[in-house]
């Protein structure tokens, strides 16, 4: 088996105006196809310490398999408070910047599941 290389150490350049706007660890919210900074992602993520996740440097090092197992398990939490949401939002963002595509996948459904969060709620609100 084959070591995984590192994680880049350039910067992505963030493009897009309304990112620019955001704080950094909601840009995994947006769905455009905005290029990110990695470097000021990944120093936003060590300013955060986890204790339920004591391997989370790791995953902001750059493996892949802690972020995914990391963003599975708060995904799994139905009482997950917005910042652990936001914070592991990013984490998996960082893994898909990195170029993973199971990252990807994974964050594409914690975002369809915050998104179906906030719909009930604005229906209850209706109500």
């Amino acid at each position: 088996m084959t070591k995984k290389p590192s994680a880049p150490t350039r910067a992505v350049r963030r493009t897009s105006t309304r990112k620019q706007n955001l704080p950094t660890l909601q840009w995994w919210r947006g769905n455009d196809n905005a290029s990110y900074d990695t470097v000021e992602l990944r120093k936003a993520l060590r300013q955060i310490w986890v204790l339920a996740y004591p391997d989370a440097p790791a995953a902001i090092a750059g493996d892949e398999a802690i972020a995914i197992r990391i963003g599975l398990h708060v995904y799994a939490k139905a009482d997950a408070p917005a910042w652990l949401i936001d914070w592991t939002g990013s984490l998996l963002l960082l893994a898909t910047l990195d170029g993973s595509l199971t990252a990807a996948t994974v964050l594409i459904h914690l975002r369809r599941r915050v998104r179906a969060t906030k719909a009930a709620a604005k229906r209850r609100r209706a109500l």
